[in-house]
């Protein structure tokens, strides 16, 4: 039965990926995120190095001095950018990669996101508070949930920001941290990812494949996949 499936795989229609560009960091890579109007990659290395990049590979900034960079996030508009380091400390820095201005928390940050202009930055805390700052450090909104939230995203298309916890919990809040929703799942979570429109929202549900919610945070349905997604 496997030889059948390659098979298929190798005989199906479509065009084979070919390599667009490469480039390599100085250290090994840790963190990476695209900008999705700009086209620009944001990559971090575990030296500290920070690298921006254009949508065709060409090199266009660098910054070194952030150290111990953990996960980064770069807005769509390449405006802003946000990183968590050495693990209660977060930064947000300009498109030259030059830091604006950094927090220190007193507990460990698990997840960092901005939204599409580079407005507003969300963190999550390991102690089950999740805090909105503008891009000036100045609070917005914090809300708590009953388990910390390892994983955010802003929707593009309203001011909302969705969150899930490792473990059997799906959440959207508006940005003054009311809740609007929160779901409910059995299954464990290795990262969410929603589309362009914000109508739908996936979640990586390992064994249980791929479980899609609506933008109302209702079960639209499930992809399983061999292997563990």
């Amino acid at each position: 039965m496997m030889d059948e499936r390659a098979a298929w795989l190798t005989q199906g229609k479509g065009t084979t990926p070919s390599l667009r560009w490469s480039f390599s960091t100085e250290a090994p890579l840790i963190a990476l995120d695209l900008a999705r109007e700009t086209g620009e990659i944001l990559a971090a290395d575990i030296s500290g190095g920070l690298y921006l990049l254009d949508r065709q590979g060409q090199f266009l900034h660098l910054n070194r001095g952030i150290k111990d960079v953990q996960l980064v996030h770069w807005s769509d508009r390449g405006k802003l950018g946000a990183a968590i380091y050495s693990d209660h400390n977060i930064c947000c820095f300009d498109r030259d990669l030059n830091v604006l201005w950094a927090i220190s928390f007193s507990v460990e940050c698990l997840a960092i996101t901005m939204d599409p202009y580079g407005d507003y930055i969300a963190v999550s805390l390991a102690s089950g508070k999740t805090i909105i700052i503008d891009s000036q450090k100045r609070k917005v909104a914090s809300f708590e949930t009953m388990r910390p939230l390892s994983y955010l995203e802003f929707q593009v298309t309203e001011p909302r920001l969705i969150g899930a916890a490792e473990n059997g919990l799906l959440c959207c809040y508006d940005l003054e941290g009311n809740c609007i929703w929160t779901e409910k799942h059995w299954s464990n979570c290795g990262g969410i990812a929603l589309s362009g429109d914000g109508q739908r929202i996936f979640l990586a549900g390992f064994n249980y494949g791929i479980l899609i919610f609506d933008h109302e945070g209702d079960s639209a349905g499930t992809l399983v996949f061999e292997g563990t997604p």
